[in-house]
């Protein structure tokens, strides 16, 4: 099972394709079991955004249970390097909600909200959570 990461905002998302070849971020359109994410994020914009492993895993990797890594270091720089390429996407296309949980539980009742900045997006100690909403505030002074 999969942490899924979703996004959303008040204008249209370009896709960036999964390459299995070339594994990287991406972000692509919802499939049917996944739309409905819809009841947790208000905004008309919904795709899905992925790490360099396909899902939203990559981006937690070596950041949450690191205990569980033989290099969690290694693991960290990957999870870093996808959410860098996150936090760049969110910056320039404006996405304001994010939403993370396992495949399949979108339709579940969240279970926690929070504010968060770009900068904290990308904290070595920062990962998406089960059942979360975020608010991404783009005008905090403190993002990159």
């Amino acid at each position: 099972m999969c942490i899924v990461v979703y996004i959303a905002s008040r204008r249209p998302l370009p896709l960036i394709p999964w390459k299995q070849d070339a594994p990287a971020f991406n972000v692509t359109e919802l499939t049917e079991q996944e739309q409905a994410v819809g009841r947790h994020l208000a905004l008309p914009h919904v795709l899905q955004a992925g790490s360099h492993t396909s899902c939203g895993c990559g981006f937690n990797e070596g950041r949450e249970h690191p205990e569980v890594y033989d290099d969690p270091a290694a693991e960290r720089a990957d999870a870093l390097e996808s959410s860098a390429r996150l936090v760049r996407y969110v910056r320039e296309h404006r996405v304001e909600q994010i939403y993370s949980c396992w495949s399949g539980d979108e339709g579940e009742p969240k279970e926690s909200e929070r504010r968060i900045t770009l900068e904290a997006l990308m904290a070595e100690d920062f990962f998406f959570r089960e059942r979360e909403f975020l608010i991404v505030d783009l005008d905090s002074a403190q993002n990159p």
